[in-house]
């Protein structure tokens, strides 16, 4: 594929790849035969934002160490004002492809390498520049995504600021290690078995319960179906099972807020849904997990 971009003024090829970040992601060689991946912002007003998801991939992979691993950043640098850095290419299969064909032993091992990092993303605290607590940040984010006419129905938005109020129960929570955009296309399990996470973003409050809530934007909400045939639903609920569990030993009032999270979760993706059908899914998904909400309130 011929791609004319000057931040591949330096290499061979380069093939286009798709992502929702905000960003041109390419797979290059120089010579042919060694590929490895360019991420650079799209305009120099994006170069900022990706500097620090450079910096936050460097350190995420040694305090996650153990459990999942990132690619190795190669090198960076800046052109025409816009930023970029390299990282190595990994080789496997994209979580929903891996779990549309593993036998339980191997769905088994994968939710155990996604709960073993949940384990250490609860105890190892961040600084980060984020929102007062995790009610605000939500809360300006769906303010946002409105404001931005996003196509969110009045009386959803409505019971999903009413349901938001639950996180307010919840005080004195502190940023934690947090990937800001955990799921399965995400996720690719290597040729030696290992969980490789990509695409590392900043979440709204960065909190171990974002990236919970964004694997099960895929594992109940089906977002991943927008590419992908299904995964069979058991392996699902199984996953998903497994990581609410750990979750809520972790702290039990995850169970609470957790189709809150997840309706969140769609929200964020409502602004760069531009194909009506696809925004279409994403309000329903939103509706959807808005009502467990309610349904989870009146439990007793």
């Amino acid at each position: 594929m011929s791609v004319h971009d000057p931040l591949l003024a330096d290499v061979k090829s380069a093939r286009l790849l798709p992502g929702l970040s905000g960003a041109q992601v390419y797979l290059v060689t120089r010579d042919g035969r060694h590929w490895f991946v360019r991420k650079g912002a799209l305009a120099p007003s994006g170069s900022e934002r990706l500097r620090k998801q450079a910096e936050k991939q460097k350190w995420f992979g040694d305090a996650a160490r153990g459990t999942v691993t990132v690619p190795r950043i190669l090198g960076e640098g800046e052109r025409e004002g816009r930023f970029w850095f390299d990282m190595e290419f990994v080789r496997g299969s994209d979580g929903a492809t891996f779990l549309r064909g593993a036998t339980f032993g191997q769905v088994a091992s994968f939710a155990d390498k996604l709960c073993a990092y949940v384990e250490v993303a609860a105890r190892t605290p961040i600084t980060a520049p984020t929102a007062a607590s995790h009610f605000d940040a939500l809360y300006d984010r769906v303010c946002a995504v409105k404001r931005k006419g996003a196509g969110l129905d009045d009386g959803v938005l409505g019971g999903l600021l009413f349901a938001l109020d639950a996180l307010r129960a919840v005080a004195g929570q502190r940023p934690t290690l947090c990937h800001g955009d955990l799921t399965l296309e995400n996720l690719v399990v290597t040729e030696r078995g290992e969980l490789c996470v990509l695409d590392l973003l900043d979440a709204p409050f960065e909190h171990y319960w974002q990236d919970v809530a964004k694997l099960h934007q895929d594992l109940a909400g089906g977002w991943y179906l927008r590419k992908q045939p299904p995964i069979a639903l058991g392996v699902l609920q199984y996953v998903s099972r497994r990581l609410v569990d750990v979750s809520a030993k972790l702290d039990p009032a995850y169970r609470r807020v957790h189709s809150l999270l997840v309706a969140c979760s769609f929200v964020r993706i409502l602004p760069y849904a531009t194909d009506p059908e696809e925004r279409r899914f994403v309000c329903e998904r939103v509706a959807h997990f808005v009502a467990q909400c309610n349904r989870t309130e009146a439990s007793p």
